[in-house]
């Protein structure tokens, strides 16, 4: 009976209290046998002798020594917070801790004393409803631990109280090395970490909701493996989805090799906590092989248990494409001022050399002196058709639309455009039947056709056909192609096409700009097609260009429709110059800044008969006028110095002599009497620089109105 106090396995102390229940028993009965009065027996083969009070003493010190083992299991089994239950090798509970019976008191389980006793596998079997499945997943879990097919059996399962729905977790484990010997079935409160599981889970969908709804492409990458990448940045690519992306071995491939070196250094010095840029541009390539430039946002950050890199990736193609074109519409713009201001410096200048060739040409007797003359005169109308050009640009020249039929007005260039193109080039026009009218200036749309058939013309070296059509179209605004736009609705088209070289992208992005052109130094100004371009801009109309190289060019120009039933005017442009002359006595008043032009100006309104006064200033010409009345014109320039306009003088001269009719001239007319592109109602302008004629022209035109 020795070394019963002595620390003992789990295992032995349980086989020591099997003896000493054995014991007892045997005990019990042997006194019971041979009575109370017996002292001791005796064991024959081992000659052993058992006092009955030596053995009474020794077994009630091992049922302390029991009891005292069993309180210290049960106070162990009682301060676990988990519901803990002992089965034996049959699944039988015999024995629970505190916490399994006010779990099963608080939730209408079986009283602690039906508890033990019970079967833990049948009660399994047993359930009903819901939590049928999981039962019988526990009642299997358990066979396996007492059968020795498994060391552990762990569930997780849901079990609603009628507090609150909870979470426990579920462990089977073997009691003691041999199988058949029984089981410990421990429940755990896990409703907690589950909630703070289910937080994280939630947290973690909510940000790749985030993630995947952000309009800006977002990538994570560690050593530049992609480890995240989000559906925006799978668009920005072209890719499918983000498991392409997530499929590279290297994320660097994304990007232009040249930038490759750029990406790979920032990269490294932000990983070793070294300055490097947040914000930067690169330039990558869409799986279609378009090339695109990204604005890059990149930081570095915990993913995981390591340090990772986010990289943030806006596409901003577009935009830089927005801010070159505003920054060459303000270049454009610029350049407008400018050519309007050396435009009308210079169509002065052209005035007084037209206006001597003039008065010389009338004086001179000697032909080749007159031949010079006429050859000055016209010089300086190349010069001022140079000039108009550019403002036609611009969209300063001022426009005089009439309402006229297209067709008609190409079956009348037709021997101009075989001059001009020779014989080496089969012109077919091909007319629309029933074609709209459309108010046009209709120089202005000679000059554009004539414009469009020479590039033809020179994209067709040696032999080629030129194709010039006119249709009724409908334009829908929301035409992506057009390089001009104008609103929605029905347009008369021009298209002038060929099939010569032909033009690749980059020169269709340059077509229109002033001073490029593709032709060899001295064949070309480059302001050909820019001043279609404003002609048609300042008419209200688009234009399209369609070119491919080798295949040719097609140019359209599209006219709004005109549904007014005003006549088309008609200019016969083959009758005779006259130079009209005055009937009778009549004065005009010039307001002239500058004093070449003024004294040009004030010589060929006396060789043409008029009476002259001339002035330098709109506050000098209302000085004459409120002390003499007696002008049959008012002849002013628009641009003037001083603080009035020409258009400022005629309406405060209005005010007081509303009957005096006014002819304008300018050699750059800004907005002082044009109002989108067109001249006022009721206002005369004659453009400088002119000949003598137009001008005596333009002043019966202006007198005449006031005698009729």
């Amino acid at each position: 009976m020795t070394g019963i106090n002595e620390p003992q396995t789990s295992a032995k102390m349980d086989r020591v209290a099997h003896l000493v229940d054995d014991l007892h028993r045997t005990y019990t009965e042997l006194r019971t046998l041979v009575g109370p009065e017996t002292d001791a027996l005796v064991h024959l083969p081992s000659a052993i002798a058992y006092t009955f009070p030596e053995t009474q003493r020794e077994l009630s010190r091992m049922e302390s020594v029991e009891r005292r083992n069993a309180a210290e299991r049960a106070s162990i089994l009682d301060a676990m917070p988990a519901q803990v239950a002992i089965l034996n090798g049959t699944g039988t509970v015999v024995a629970v801790n505190q916490s399994w019976r006010t779990f099963g008191r608080e939730n209408g389980g079986p009283a602690t004393d039906r508890t033990v006793g019970m079967n833990y596998t049948d009660q399994c079997q047993a359930a009903e409803g819901p939590h049928r499945a999981g039962a019988l997943r526990a009642s299997d879990g358990v066979d396996q631990v007492l059968s020795g097919r498994s060391d552990m059996f762990v569930m997780r399962y849901r079990c609603d109280t009628p507090a609150h729905p909870r979470w426990y977790q579920m462990t089977v484990t073997p009691l003691g090395s041999d199988p058949g010997r029984g089981a410990v079935v421990m429940h755990v409160d896990i409703s907690e970490p589950h909630r703070a599981d289910a937080r994280e889970a939630d947290l973690q969908r909510r940000i790749e909701r985030l993630v995947n709804q952000a309009p800006i492409g977002i990538l994570v990458h560690r050593n530049f493996v992609p480890i995240l990448a989000n559906r925006e940045l799978t668009r920005l690519f072209g890719y499918s989805g983000p498991e392409d992306i997530l499929a590279l071995a290297d994320c660097r491939d994304l990007f232009d090799q040249t930038d490759r070196d750029l990406l790979t250094s920032y990269t490294v010095a932000r990983l070793a906590g070294k300055h490097a840029p947040s914000l930067y541009q690169l330039s990558a390539r869409h799986v279609d092989g378009t090339k695109i430039t990204l604005e890059i946002r990149a930081f570095s950050m915990v993913w995981g248990k390591e340090i990772a890199v986010c990289v943030m990736m806006t596409d901003i193609t577009s935009k830089l494409q927005i801010e070159e074109q505003l920054r060459a519409s303000q270049r454009l713009e610029a350049l407008g001022q400018l050519t309007g201001g050396i435009a009308h410096d210079f169509n002065n200048l052209l005035t007084v050399i037209l206006g001597n060739s003039d008065l010389l040409t009338e004086a001179l007797d000697e032909p080749h002196l007159r031949d010079l003359a006429e050859m000055t005169a016209k010089m300086a109308e190349r010069g001022a058709a140079l000039t108009n050009r550019l403002l036609a640009f611009a969209r300063m020249q001022p426009l005089e639309p009439q309402v006229i039929d297209i067709n008609q007005r190409i079956d009348a260039m037709d021997d101009l455009l075989q001059r001009a193109l020779g014989g080496q080039i089969e012109i077919r026009v091909v007319k629309a039947a029933s074609l709209w009218q459309a108010t046009v200036d209709p120089e202005e749309l000679e000059n554009a056709i004539l414009n469009l058939c020479i590039n033809a013309r020179d994209a067709m070296p040696g032999r080629g056909r030129l194709t010039i059509e006119t249709a009724n179209v409908q334009m829908d605004k929301s035409d992506e192609t057009e390089s001009a736009g104008g609103a929605a609705g029905p347009y008369v088209m021009i298209a002038v096409s060929d099939e010569g070289t032909g033009m690749d992208a980059d020169t269709i992005k340059r077509v229109f700009d002033p001073f490029f052109t593709t032709k060899a130094v001295g064949l070309g100004s480059g302001l050909g097609l820019s001043r279609v371009y404003g002609f048609v801009k300042q008419s209200n109309g688009r234009i399209l260009i369609y070119s491919e190289l080798g295949h040719g060019t097609s140019i359209k120009l599209y006219f709004p429709r005109v549904t007014s039933d005003s006549p088309a005017a008609n200019h016969d442009e083959g009758e005779a110059v006259t130079v009209p002359r005055p009937q009778r006595r009549e004065r005009i008043l010039v307001v002239e800044d500058d004093d070449n032009v003024r004294q040009l100006v004030t010589d060929q309104l006396i060789s043409l008969g008029y009476e002259v006064v001339e002035v330098n200033s709109a506050a000098a010409a209302l000085d004459v006028l409120h002390e003499d009345a007696g002008f049959d014109l008012l002849f002013s320039d628009i641009i003037m110095p001083g603080g009035m306009n020409g258009r400022e003088l005629a309406d405060e001269i209005a005010g007081f002599l509303p009957a005096l009719p006014v002819l304008f001239t300018s050699g750059y007319s800004a907005n002082a009497i044009i109002h989108h592109g067109h001249l006022d109602p009721g206002i005369l302008l004659l453009q400088k620089p002119y000949r003598r004629q137009e001008l005596a022209r333009m002043l019966r035109m202006a007198l005449d109105v006031k005698q009729g």
